[in-house]
């Protein structure tokens, strides 16, 4: 499993890519007098890379984890694998031969070997089936498949281990099938999404754009001057690099630790144990500190490592210190880069396709990253410092010298002398990191849905690998242990999820996330209003003030459910769905069948699919369906708009309503939300735009109970209270080209 890098660079700046359906080219002959041919090759021989994972210290296999949220009818995997994994060649080739004579040999799947169903008992509860589960990993990391079949397998145990999961797959894979990129394209190809049944898994990949961003900051002579530079440290820090890779090829070793597995520790069966966490809560931390999510996962594994060593340490310790670590402790763990050359995780028929730039099988790098142990007293520090030394390792070929090294050894030495090389520089450092993103959607296979998905792999020479893996608004931590070194990897993977709520609460804490959100959603509505002014002259006429001020309020309230009832999609609605992209939220737009074709090709275009959700049909049934809304804006151009106003539910804790294009006599709610008697409702009108009623809703400790006798003492009662202290932030941005300064005050609840 592994990171995504282009050129060297492991972060990513994300947009989303569509899987396309498995398509494997075959080709034909056509004979006189009868009906096309299949004609296959076989015997291929085996790349030098999946011959290494056949060396006895480097034998893999990838585990992939699903829980389902039904129960799995084997009947139906079964038939359904024909007509998808079973399509790739890897699937249904058998490796024969030994070292540097290995082939693959097409053959006939027996699927009745390949997918397993154990009997288990049905009365477990789901603490007791939640352990069933562990053991049954931990036993089936003691075994090997064997070589007479295609190396994969699919047991599958209907065993409810959650209120989400009823059921649990579990796809055991020989890592000289492909990487984890490889197969998680190959595993997302063979799925649909479970809100449109037609649809692939979308996946989020780097922005493509940032190196033409990059390349016009900078114009004339500082352009020279910053490549140079530029170049400069790239020189510098692969040499650096290399000779610290070489190095630990030699003789340098990480400090021994609770962590760092004995000699011979690929050998031994692995305890396999999981825990999932908000991806919100990461890309809050994300957003406030200018990071990107694999800086904080690497962030909160430093903190969760720090607080698990340093409660080893403090055990037979005389004095009580804060850092009881050894001095100068040295822990590195490898991180593995996804070295192809379009990056993120493509589809698989991409990679399948013959003269393509993306390449299947086994096709990754590595750094050697060093962590810094120890007890913080801010915890965003964790990030900091994590941020620090992957931007530094961005800047860096290592991820490219050390697969092609490992390439030319396999070459020049064969697979032996590559698999020592690797097994002793990884057995120098203490363990392995990698974070590969999965889909955007809730998917599932054939009807099946999944409710989370936990990767990692078994048989390499670390007694630790951590995983981290996404799914639609999750983050699951996977731990991958030697027992013998690890006895509590519960305790170990506790820490690293309370690490993120310490860092995710010093965020909130400081105020990051506020104006950073605020401000940043706010610029991106500037780029994406003057993006689709371009394509679209309709949109010039609009006010774009009103737009930018929306979304500062909605993330500066750091709003998750949005709602907006709309004629169509509008400014308005790219400037909600920049406040979502921000807070980690999602945008419900409702709007008229008409306007549905068009208004999807502007979201699409827009880069904003994963965010904004769009439905068609009578506002006031669809507005029942969403409860506790924390930011709305209804159009009051729709001749309904008092009635829909109305019907809204809106989180008491803390919520915005908006009535946009209130021209004329149009009302508002006038400071008046139904079934809220002891919460305070403030509005008031602006002369935004085409006219606009901000309502701010929020809960007020102590009200003064009056009781109304005249219309008069009525208003009073939704007036006169001990009003709650409000924050404001402050939102500026200076028009580079007008010097049109625009300044926006953005309340914030304290």
């Amino acid at each position: 499993m592994e990171s995504d890098e282009k050129g060297g660079r492991v972060g990513l700046r994300m947009r989303k890519q569509l899987l396309k359906p498995i398509e494997t080219k075959k080709a034909c002959k056509k004979n006189e007098g009868k009906e096309m041919e299949m004609v296959t090759r076989e015997e291929e021989p085996l790349s030098p890379a999946a011959r290494l994972f056949h060396e006895p210290s480097f034998n893999l296999y990838i585990i992939a984890i699903m829980g389902c949220k039904t129960r799995i009818c084997p009947q139906v995997v079964k038939a359904n694998l024909v007509h998808t994994l079973l399509k790739h060649p890897r699937f249904y080739s058998l490796q024969v031969g030994d070292g540097e004579m290995m082939r693959w040999v097409a053959t006939e799947v027996e699927i009745e070997k390949h997918v397993i169903v154990p009997e288990v008992d049905q009365n477990m509860d789901m603490k007791s089936a939640e352990e069933f589960v562990e053991d049954y990993v931990y036993h089936l990391s003691k075994t090997r498949i064997d070589k007479s079949q295609p190396l994969w397998d699919l047991h599958l145990l209907n065993v409810k281990t959650s209120s989400e999961s009823e059921a649990v797959g579990i796809f055991r894979i020989h890592h000289s099938l492909g990487d984890g990129t490889s197969l998680m394209s190959l595993l997302l190809a063979c799925t649909r999404q479970i809100n449109d049944p037609e649809a692939l898994p979308t996946i989020p990949v780097k922005n493509k754009n940032k190196k033409q961003q990059d390349k016009e900051r900078y114009r004339g002579f500082w352009n020279v001057l910053m490549t140079f530079w530029s170049l400069l440290q790239l020189f510098w820090n692969t040499a650096v690099d290399i000779f610290m890779f070489m190095a630990t090829a030699f003789f340098l070793k990480d400090t021994e630790n609770p962590l760092k597995g004995p000699a011979g520790v690929e050998f031994t069966p692995r305890r396999i144990v999981h825990r999932t966490v908000s991806l919100d809560d990461i890309k809050l931390v994300k957003n406030a500190m200018n990071a990107t999510i694999n800086d904080v996962a690497l962030g909160m594994t430093q903190a969760g490592l720090s607080r698990y060593l340093s409660r080893i340490y403090e055990k037979g310790q005389t004095t009580q210190k804060k850092n009881n670590f050894p001095k100068n402790m040295r822990l590195r763990s490898t991180l593995l880069i996804n070295l192809r050359p379009t990056a993120g995780i493509q589809a698989f028929a991409d990679m399948m396709e013959k003269d393509t730039e993306a390449k299947y099988g086994n096709w990754i790098g590595y750094v050697l990253l060093p962590f810094t142990i120890g007890i913080r007293d801010d915890p965003l520090d964790y990030v900091r410092e994590a941020k620090a030394t992957v931007d530094r390792k961005k800047h860096s070929f290592e991820a490219i010298f050390s697969f092609s090294i490992a390439e030319i050894v396999l070459k020049l030495f064969g697979t032996k002398a590559a698999s020592a090389l690797s097994h002793r520089i990884i057995a120098n450092t203490t363990m392995c990191f990698s974070n590969v993103v999965g889909p955007l959607e809730e998917i599932g296979y054939y009807g099946i849905p999944m409710s989370y998905l936990a990767a990692t792999s078994y048989g390499q020479p670390h007694a630790l690998m951590i995983n981290f893996q996404s799914y639609v608004n999750k983050m699951t931590t996977v731990l991958s242990v030697d027992e013998g070194t690890i006895p509590n990897p519960h305790q170990l993977c506790e820490d690293i999820a309370e690490s993120l709520k310490l860092i995710k609460d010093a965020v909130v804490a400081s105020g990051l996330h506020e104006s950073t959100s605020a401000t940043k959603a706010f610029l991106d509505t500037l780029k994406l209003c003057n993006d689709y002014k371009i394509r679209c002259d309709s949109w010039r006429t609009q006010e774009p003030e009103s737009n930018e001020f929306i979304s500062a309020l909605a993330a500066g309230m750091k709003s998750k459910l949005i709602v907006e009832v709309s004629p169509g999609v509008s400014p308005s609605t790219l400037a909600l769905a920049a406040a979502a992209r921000h807070t980690g939220g999602r945008l419900v737009c409702i709007l008229p069948e008409r306007v549905l074709a068009e208004s999807n090709k502007v979201i699409k275009d827009s880069g904003l699919k994963d965010i904004v959700e769009l439905k068609t049909g009578d506002p006031a049934e669809l507005l029942s369906h969403y409860g506790n809304i924390d930011f709305s804006l209804v159009d009051c151009k729709n001749d309904d708009y008092e009635r829909l106003l109305k019907l809204l539910d809106v989180n008491p804790e803390r919520s915005v309503v908006v009535a946009n294009n209130l021209v004329s006599e149009k009302r508002g709610l006038e400071g008046t939300v139904k079934g809220l008697e002891r919460v305070e409702v403030r509005s008031m009108k602006h002369p935004i735009g085409s006219g606009m009623e901000i309502t701010m809703i929020g809960k007020t400790n102590d009200i003064e109970k009056i009781r109304p006798s005249s219309p008069k003492a009525r208003r009073i009662d939704r007036v006169d209270i001990k009003r709650k202290t409000f924050k404001s932030n402050w939102v500026v941005k200076v028009d580079e080209e007008s010097g049109e300064e625009h300044v926006f005050r953005v309340p914030e609840y304290a």
